[in-house]
């Protein structure tokens, strides 16, 4: 079976790696070929660190591409239409596209027009993934790619969701609850994993409250960092003992919460830690962990938390919002610093209770090798 997985997160996320190394591992006959688009040399490029890699990776500079046909990456990155073209001309120079099996685009609206437009081309199926950039950006920005959206949709023979509160607010919108029963009958709901590290390394103590609260991130706009720290500020009203842990780098805020954490001898800048031991270590002595972006996908980075006993902080409506029925913490209104402060403050007044929960939590749901069977079983019926 020959796989083409379609996707510019490739370069910038381990998540794509994690899945088809175990796709690759589950079924060795599956013969996976990526292709990612790298726009330009200031774009986060990780995927050299991927290992081992067994399953074919094309990669396309498109400053270099672009240079060769005198056109501009500013047409690319804003001319929906031009985009998909010329991501199709790059795939066709790179991958032998007709003798490819099945297609699996990570996105809706980005790498689904372009798995739509080569089903058109060459009938060969293909299934979508529904992602935070699809229903937080496309979804309430760009009205005239609906009907586009739409035609992927009813073209694609699987829809996968990367979480219920994606799946609903696709199903809500006025652009697609027409379609809401052929959605429903494509769709299925398979959530990201951890990596492996953190299950082998679970925590399964009772913590004693500290008021140490932890935020693993980038310090960007979206990360929302600064209002976290203006919360947590207010907290420290009623539990002035609270000390605020950051660990990360890179951003376009990050010169603004630099100056905020410096004015302030409750915070700590920890700086990009990487080391999985150093961040089990950060995890373990905090009490719970607050990341109140205005918009995730999943947000791996809350399970981690949640594997070392911590309960967290999240914003409603977005990543990992009503993927448990247990009590692992509190949803907050991310654009409220109020808000995140009173919920800070609950937690911390049931602590106990919640921390109990979050201990006894199975998060086998997110090992990889249970989440590609179920990425094979979408395949099966078609082989």
């Amino acid at each position: 079976m020959k796989l083409l997985y379609i996707s510019e997160d490739y370069i910038n996320s381990q998540v794509h790696h994690q899945l088809l190394q175990t796709i690759a591992k589950l079924q060795p006959d599956c013969q996976t070929t990526v292709f990612s688009i790298k726009r330009d040399n200031q774009c986060k490029d990780i995927h050299g660190t991927y290992s081992p890699v067994d399953y074919f990776v094309s990669i396309r500079e498109l400053q270099s591409a672009e240079n060769k046909l005198n056109s501009s990456p500013f047409l690319y990155k804003y001319l929906f239409p031009y985009k998909i073209k010329r991501k199709y001309a790059l795939l066709q120079e790179s991958v032998d596209v007709k003798s490819q099996d099945y297609i699996f685009a990570a996105t809706l609206f980005s790498e689904g027009a372009l798995a739509y437009q080569i089903h058109q081309d060459y009938k060969i199926p293909y299934m979508v993934a529904v992602r935070g950039s699809d229903v937080n950006f496309y979804l309430k920005y760009m009205p005239h790619l609906w009907k586009l959206g739409r035609e992927i949709i009813e073209n694609a023979y699987a829809v996968v969701f990367l979480s219920e509160t994606i799946k609903k607010q696709l199903l809500n919108s006025s652009a697609f609850s027409k379609m809401a029963k052929m959605l429903q009958e494509k769709s299925v709901v398979i959530c990201n994993g951890i990596d492996k590290f953190w299950i082998k390394n679970r925590f399964s103590d009772i913590k004693t409250l500290n008021y140490n609260v932890l935020y693993v991130g980038r310090m960007d706009r979206n990360k929302n960092v600064e209002t976290l720290i203006k919360a947590c500020n207010l907290v420290r009203q009623w539990f002035p003992q609270l000390h605020l842990n950051l660990v990360g780098e890179g951003g376009n805020r990050e010169t603004e919460v630099k100056k905020m954490a410096a004015e302030r001898s409750w915070i700590t800048m920890h700086g990009g830690v990487y080391d999985k031991e150093k961040l089990k270590a950060l995890f373990r002595s905090n009490d719970l962990f607050a990341m109140i972006s205005h918009s995730e996908t999943f947000g791996l980075v809350y399970v981690e938390a949640l594997s070392q006993g911590l309960p967290i902080v999240f914003t409603k409506n977005q990543g990992i919002d009503g993927f448990f029925s247990e009590n692992i913490g509190v949803a907050v209104n991310s654009d409220s610093a109020e808000n995140v402060a009173t919920s800070i403050a609950q937690l911390f007044e049931e602590y106990a209770e919640v921390q109990k929960s979050v201990v006894n939590l199975d998060l086998s749901r997110f090992q990889w090798s249970a989440i590609a069977q179920q990425y094979l079983s979408l395949f099966k019926p078609k082989i």
